[in-house]
C-alpha cells in the first residue's frame, strides 16, 4: 500500500494563489524543480517528510490531497504450481528478501526523515498545527469543550485565588510564620491581655524576640477638607520593628513617645493619605487634630500593615503599668519567637510565666496563664475548614467539565475512525496516533485554561463585592503567578483526564473495521460506551454530592434565621456616634454632652424610646469582667464565669425589645450605691434557685471597689455571635462610665429607615462636625452577623447548579448518541409491533439506570460530605434526611428532563429508513 499525490489537486490549489512556484517551494521547504515535478505528476509517491510539509504549508487533511493506493495481487506465472519452491532467506536471493510492511517501511521513512534534519520540535510543531486545522473544521465541538472548559478551570481559578489569599498566601511581614497572637487563658477560656501582664511578659520572657499590644479605636481626624471619623490603632512602640514593616515615609513610634505626658504623634496609613491628604509630599511635620488634639505626622505606612484589623492611622498607647488595672483584659497582643525556638518550646515558658505571675498577684491571675495562637489560625479561624470543603466542590466541578469534554471527545472519535485509519494505514504507529489526539487535547485545554484565567480574574472580582464588609489588606486578591499557574496545572491536568482515555479508544480500533464505509462499522464498540456511561454515572455522583453540600448550607442558614437573638429586630434604628471630640474632657462635660443629644433625639417624631450602649449586640466587639459576689471568697471569684460588661442608659431595654423579666430597668445613678441589671443566664449560674433582685456584686475593673444592688432581671440575647449560646451579662448606668463609643437605638412607630434622615439632622444641629456611622436598621444588624454563612451558602449553591447543568448536559449527550448508534435496533422494535410510548420508556429506562447508579454512589459520598460539614455548620447533621431526599428528587427530575428529547427521537425512528440503512 502507497500514498498517490494527487497532483491535480495540488496545482489547482498553487494556482489559486499570487505567489509564485518558487516562493512556493521556498515556503514548503522544496527545491523549485522538485515541487515542479509533484504538480506535473512525475512524482506520484512523495515521501512522508515531504508529504508533511505540503499538508502544513497549504493548512489542508491528508484526504484533500493524498490517497492511498491498494496493492493488486499479483498473477501467478503458467505452469507453476503453488508448492514450487521459493528461495529461502539467506540464499543470497534479493528476491529471497523479507518485505517490510507498511508501517514498518513508514517508520523507516520517517526513520530517514528525521535524520536528514527534521528535528522532533519541527514534527511537534506540525502536529500543533494539525491540531488547530482539526479544531477550525469542527467550530461547534471545539467551541463546547472550550467553553465547558473555561468555566470550569475559571471557577477553579477563583475560588483557588480567594482560599489561597485566606489560608496560605504569605502576610506581608517579615517572617510571618513565627508571629503568635497572645491570649490570656483561664478555665472560663481566653481573653485579651491587661497592660501590666503585657508589661511583665515582656520583661521575664525569653522566648519572644518582641512583644507589642494595641487595641482598635475610633478616632475623630481633621485637617484636610473636612472632619471624619476613622478607624486606627493605639499599640506599643514595640509593633512596627516586629512586623517589619518599613514607612513608605517618615519613621515608627520611639519608646519616649509611647510614654504618659509625650509631644502627642500620629503615623497616617497609605490609604488614609491618599484619600483624605491627597498623597500630599509634604505631610511629615504637618500637624492634624486627632480627636481635636494637635498632633504631629511622623510617618505613613503601606497599605499592607493591618494590625490592628481595619486600622488607618496608629497613635501610642502610652500608657503606665502601675496606674493600670491588671484586671482589665483589654489589649491585643503579638508576639514574635526567637530564631532556634519552636512554638511548643515558647508555649511551655509563657506557662511557667503565667505560673509565676499567678503567685504574685492571686486576686487577678489565680488560675491564668498565656496561649500562643498563629497569625492566621487567629484571623482566619472556623471559616478554614468551609473554604476547603469549597476548594473541594470546585474540583467537582471541574471533574464534570471533563467528564463532558470527554464524552465529546468519544462521540467525535466516531466520525474520526476513518481518518484514524488512514493514518494507521500509512504506517503511523499507536504511539504517534495517540501522540497527536492528546496534543488536540493539551491545545483545547490550553485555550480553555487561558479564557478560564480571565474568568477567574473576574470572577474574583465579582466575588469580593459581595461581603457587605471591607475586605482586609492581607487578603489581597490579585492576577499573578500563582494564580496563572494554577490555571495552567488545571488545564494540562483536565487535558490528561478527559483526552487520554478518548485517546486510547481512538487509536485501538480495529484497522479492516474503520476502513468499511457505513453499517455498523462507524458505531462505537462496547467498550467505548461503557466509557461514556461510566462518565455520565460520575457526572450524576458528582453532582448529587455538590446538591447535598448545597442543601447543607441552605439547612444552616435556615437554622441561623429561626435563631431568636433575644430582642425585637423590626422597627428599630441603629446608629454608631463616638464622642470624640469630647477625648481628654472631665467627667461632667461628656455626660453634659451626651444628655443634650439623647435629649434631641427622644424628642423626633415616631420615636418611642432612645437608647444608647457602647457595645452594640452582634458588632463582633464586646468587653469581658470579673466580679465577686457579696460573701464569696477569693477562690469563688476565680471559680465565676466570664461575664460581659456592658454599659446602657435605663431606656436601652426598651428601645431594643430586651424584656424585663424581674425587677425594673437602671434607676438614677448613685454613685454611692449603684445599680446594675443582669441577664437572666447570669441569674441562673449565680443565683440557682434564689432571687437575684438585691443581691450585690462588685466588679473587678472597679478601682474603688463599690458594692452594686441588682435591681432587675433581663431576658438573655445572642450578644458575640448569633450561633453562640447566652452568656451571662451584667447591664451598668452610662453615668458610672461615661461614653466615648457608643451606639444608638431608636425603637420607632413605623418603618425605621425614615428615620434616619431625622437622626441625622438632629445630630448635625447640635455638632455639624460629629460623624454617625453604620446607620442600619436593627434587622440588618442581625443578618449581617452570619454573611459569611450567606457568602458561603450562595458559593455552594452557584458551584451546585453549574454541576446540575453540566451534568444534565453529559447525560443528554449520552443518551442522543446512544440513540443515534442503535436507530437501527429502534426501526427493528418498532417494525415488530412495538407502540412509541414502549420505545421511550426503553430509553428513560436506560438512561435513569446510569443516574441511579451515580445517584446512590453520591448519596453514599454524601454522607462524607455531610460529616465535614457537620462540625462547622450551625445545627447540621451529616445525615439530614430532607436534604438527601431533595437532592435525589432534583438531580432525577432533571435527568428525566435531559433524557426525554432523545427517548422521543428514539420513537420518531421511520423502521423502512432504519432498515434500509441496515
Amino acid at each position: 500500500m502507497r500514498v498517490k499525490l494527487k497532483h491535480r489537486r495540488l496545482a489547482e490549489e498553487l494556482a489559486r494563489s499570487p505567489i509564485s512556484l518558487n516562493r512556493w517551494a521556498q515556503r514548503m521547504g522544496l527545491r523549485s524543480g522538485h515541487l515542479s515535478e509533484l504538480v506535473n505528476g512525475k512524482r506520484l509517491y512523495p515521501r512522508p517528510a515531504t508529504r508533511q510539509k505540503i499538508l502544513a504549508a497549504l493548512d489542508l487533511g491528508f484526504e484533500d490531497l493524498f490517497e492511498l493506493e491498494m496493492p493488486r495481487p499479483k498473477r501467478r506465472p503458467a505452469g507453476r504450481s503453488a508448492s514450487s519452491k521459493r528461495p529461502e532467506a539467506g540464499s543470497g536471493s534479493r528476491s529471497g528478501a523479507k518485505r517490510p510492511s507498511p508501517a514498518e517501511a513508514h517508520r523507516r521513512e520517517e526513520s530517514r526523515a528525521i535524520r536528514g534534519g527534521d528535528s522532533v520540535l519541527s514534527i511537534l510543531a506540525q502536529e500543533i498545527r494539525y491540531a488547530f486545522r482539526q479544531i477550525r473544521r469542527r467550530p461547534a465541538f471545539a467551541a463546547a469543550a472550550i467553553l465547558s472548559l473555561a468555566i470550569g478551570i475559571g471557577a477553579n481559578t477563583a475560588l483557588f485565588s480567594l482560599v489561597n489569599a485566606l489560608l496560605w498566601k504569605p502576610f506581608e511581614y517579615a517572617e510571618p510564620s513565627k508571629l503568635l497572637y497572645l491570649r490570656n487563658s483561664s478555665p472560663r477560656g481566653l481573653s485579651n491581655l491587661s497592660y501590666p501582664d503585657y508589661a511583665d511578659l515582656r520583661d521575664m520572657n525569653q522566648v519572644l524576640s518582641d512583644v507589642a499590644v494595641f487595641d482598635w479605636e475610633p478616632f475623630g481626624l481633621s485637617g484636610g477638607d473636612e472632619a471624619i471619623r476613622i478607624g486606627g490603632g493605639m499599640t506599643t512602640a514595640s509593633l512596627f520593628p516586629m512586623l517589619g514593616v518599613k514607612p513608605l515615609m517618615g519613621r515608627w513610634f520611639t519608646e519616649e513617645e509611647d510614654r504618659p505626658g509625650a509631644a502627642p504623634v500620629v503615623i497616617l496609613g497609605e490609604e488614609l493619605w491618599r484619600t483624605y491628604f491627597g498623597a500630599a509630599p509634604d505631610i511629615l511635620g504637618r500637624e492634624v487634630y486627632v480627636n481635636s488634639q494637635p498632633h504631629q505626622v511622623i510617618g505613613v505606612m503601606p497599605m499592607s500593615l493591618d494590625v490592628p484589623q481595619g486600622a488607618k492611622l496608629w497613635v501610642p498607647l502610652a500608657l503606665d503599668r502601675d496606674r493600670s488595672s491588671r484586671g482589665a483584659h483589654w489589649l491585643l497582643s503579638l508576639g514574635r519567637l526567637r530564631p532556634g525556638t519552636s512554638r511548643e518550646e515558647a508555649q511551655t515558658a509563657l506557662e511557667q510565666i503565667g505560673q509565676r505571675l499567678a503567685e504574685q498577684h492571686p486576686d487577678t491571675n489565680e488560675g491564668r496563664s498565656f496561649y500562643l495562637e498563629p497569625m492566621r489560625e487567629r484571623l482566619v479561624g472556623p471559616i478554614r475548614l468551609i473554604s476547603m470543603a469549597l476548594l473541594g466542590v470546585s474540583a467537582f466541578v471541574l471533574l464534570i467539565v471533563c467528564a463532558n469534554v470527554a464524552n465529546l471527545l468519544l462521540a467525535r472519535g466516531i466520525a474520526r475512525e476513518r481518518e484514524v485509519a488512514i493514518r494507521q494505514a500509512m504506517g503511523a504507529g499507536r504511539w504517534t496516533v495517540l501522540r497527536q489526539l492528546l496534543t488536540e487535547s493539551v491545545l483545547l485545554a490550553l485555550i480553555g485554561g487561558a479564557l478560564g484565567l480571565v474568568t477567574g480574574y473576574w470572577g474574583v472580582r465579582a466575588l469580593l463585592t459581595l461581603p457587605p464588609v471591607e475586605i482586609p489588606p492581607w487578603m489581597h486578591v490579585q492576577l499573578d503567578w500563582n494564580m496563572a499557574a494554577f490555571a495552567l496545572a488545571a488545564s494540562l491536568l483536565a487535558s490528561v483526564v478527559f483526552g487520554l482515555a478518548p485517546a486510547l479508544q481512538a487509536s485501538h480500533r480495529q484497522l479492516t473495521l474503520s476502513m468499511r464505509e457505513g453499517g455498523r462499522s462507524q458505531s462505537s464498540s462496547h467498550t467505548r460506551k461503557r466509557l461514556r456511561s461510566s462518565l455520565a454515572v460520575a457526572q450524576a455522583a458528582l453532582a448529587a454530592v455538590l446538591l447535598i453540600g448545597a442543601g447543607l448550607m441552605a439547612q444552616s442558614l435556615q437554622g441561623f434565621s429561626q435563631v431568636e437573638p433575644g430582642f425585637e429586630e423590626e422597627r428599630a434604628l441603629t446608629s454608631g456616634m463616638d464622642l470624640l471630640g469630647e477625648t481628654g474632657r472631665s467627667r461632667a462635660v461628656r455626660l453634659a454632652a451626651f444628655e443634650r443629644y439623647q435629649a434631641r433625639l427622644q424628642a423626633l417624631p415616631g420615636v418611642e424610646a432612645v437608647g444608647a450602649t457602647n457595645y452594640l449586640p452582634l458588632r463582633n466587639r464586646s468587653s469581658r469582667v470579673s466580679f465577686q459576689l457579696q460573701g464569696q471568697t477569693a477562690e469563688d471569684v476565680r471559680a465565676n464565669p466570664s461575664t460581659l460588661y456592658v454599659v446602657a442608659n435605663p431606656d436601652y431595654f426598651k428601645a431594643m425589645g430586651i424584656p424585663m423579666l424581674q425587677g425594673s430597668t437602671l434607676p438614677e445613678y448613685d454613685a454611692q450605691a449603684p445599680s446594675v441589671v443582669v441577664s437572666q443566664e447570669f441569674a441562673r449560674q449565680m443565683f440557682p434557685g434564689e432571687n437575684p433582685l438585691g443581691k450585690r456584686l462588685r466588679l473587678v475593673i472597679d478601682p474603688d471597689g463599690i458594692w452594686s444592688q441588682v435591681v432587675g432581671v433581663v431576658g438573655d440575647i445572642r450578644h458575640a455571635a448569633i450561633e453562640d449560646p447566652p452568656i451571662p451579662m451584667i447591664y451598668v448606668h452610662y453615668q458610672s462610665s461615661p461614653f466615648r463609643r457608643m451606639y444608638w437605638v431608636l425603637r420607632t412607630n413605623g418603618d425605621p429607615l425614615q428615620a434616619a434622615p431625622a437622626l441625622r439632622a438632629a445630630i448635625a444641629e447640635i455638632d455639624p462636625n460629629q460623624p454617625l456611622h453604620e446607620v442600619i436598621t436593627l434587622s440588618e444588624v442581625v443578618d449581617q452577623s452570619f454573611w459569611q454563612w450567606r457568602f458561603f451558602g450562595f458559593l455552594f449553591w452557584l458551584f451546585a447548579a453549574v454541576a446540575l447543568v453540566l451534568a444534565s448536559i453529559g447525560l443528554y449527550g449520552v443518551m442522543a448518541y446512544s440513540v443515534n448508534e442503535r436507530r437501527q435496533e429502534m426501526g427493528i422494535r418498532l417494525a415488530l409491533g412495538a407502540s412509541r410510548e414502549q420505545v421511550v420508556g426503553f430509553v428513560l429506562k436506560q438512561g435513569f439506570g446510569l443516574v441511579m447508579i451515580g445517584l446512590a454512589t453520591g448519596l453514599a459520598a454524601g454522607l462524607g460530605v455531610g460529616r465535614l460539614l457537620s462540625r462547622t455548620l450551625y445545627e447540621v447533621r451529616a445525615f439530614e434526611p430532607i436534604v438527601f431526599i431533595s437532592a435525589a428528587a432534583v438531580l432525577a427530575m432533571v435527568a428525566a428532563l435531559a433524557i426525554l428529547q432523545p427517548a422521543r427521537r428514539a420513537s420518531r425512528v421511520d423502521p423502512a429508513a432504519a432498515l434500509k440503512s441496515e
